[in-house]
């Protein structure tokens, strides 16, 4: 959120790395000062020794807001699971900037979300039921995400119910066999979930009608993951109605690759508006291919 805030540039330390998010530091090179932090334990000694003064903390690492006060560090705990909660994180986080062009694009951001929020779906058919999509997070080890997710929140917005009955939470751990009953409609294979091929060689999950009939998607991911906890969940959103769309209204006598190429084209266009409105960042034709396809920036 502080990138889209226009505060990157204030960042003195981080969890990211260039190794798990590489356009974010190819697009936002100032984060290379920035203090490298492992995810997990809490180096406040570290933090100190940086001259940390404001921490933002995701809801998990709550218990260390008390060990930073005492080091003379504020901490704010900010996260979320719905979109109401993306409303609030990204106005705290503006609120915590205390910038004019935070408090701007805050503002455009939330106006942006509702309007999406607000747009309404494709009528479905005559006894059409909404399709069943299911979230792959790994593919090796198998993880699903289910219920109780900015995930469901996004399947359910994109027209779509979430395929994991019976689980809830993130990156939960499920069999191959499990996933058969579910007989998903759709599959998305998060941006880093592992290889497509990986689904093909399974003994279980090649016998799946979404594998066996051409209906995995994988997500796009940019500075963020589009299908987390983070801004890029406005393109979620558009990308995943468009998905679903492709999938339950096809048009007659086109390919799959065709129906995918068509929504990557759309998806390029609306990614590059995006960085420029709410990041400043001018991507080029090139660079919106690559994150719609989930690939890393070019060498």
């Amino acid at each position: 959120m502080m990138v889209m805030m226009g505060a990157a540039g204030n960042i003195g330390a981080t969890v990211a790395s260039p190794k798990d998010q590489p356009w974010l530091f190819k697009l936002v090179p100032t984060l290379e000062r920035a203090k490298r932090l492992h995810t997990g334990a809490l180096d406040v000694e570290a933090l100190v020794h940086a001259g940390i003064k404001v921490a933002i903390l995701p809801k998990a690492d709550r218990a260390q807001q008390a060990q930073l006060a005492m080091a003379g560090i504020k901490a704010s705990v900010l996260g979320f699971d719905d979109f109401d909660g993306l409303q609030k994180c990204v106005w705290r986080t503006a609120t915590l900037v205390g910038t004019t062009l935070a408090r701007q694009r805050a503002q455009a951001y939330q106006q942006a979300l509702q309007a999406s929020l607000k747009r309404p779906m494709p009528p479905a058919g005559a006894g059409q039921r909404k399709p069943r999509l299911l979230h792959i997070a790994s593919l090796r080890p198998l993880r699903v995400d289910g219920c109780g997710t900015i995930l469901a929140q996004w399947t359910q917005a994109a027209g779509a119910t979430t395929a994991a009955q019976g689980v809830c939470g993130n990156r939960q751990s499920v069999t191959p066999e499990q996933v058969l009953a579910w007989a998903p409609d759709i599959i998305i294979l998060a941006a880093n979930a592992g290889p497509e091929e990986w689904l093909a060689q399974d003994p279980v999950l090649s016998r799946l009608a979404a594998v066996r009939h051409g209906h995995v998607w994988r997500n796009p991911a940019g500075l963020f993951l589009w299908d987390r906890y983070g801004p890029e969940l406005l393109l979620q959103l558009s990308w995943a109605r468009m998905v679903v769309e492709a999938e339950t209204h096809p048009i007659p006598g086109e390919a799959r690759e065709a129906a995918h190429e068509k929504v990557a084209q759309a998806m390029m266009v609306e990614t590059r508006a995006f960085y420029s409105r709410f990041y400043g960042i001018a991507l080029s034709k090139g660079e919106a291919w690559r994150i719609v396809h989930a690939q890393p920036p070019q060498p």
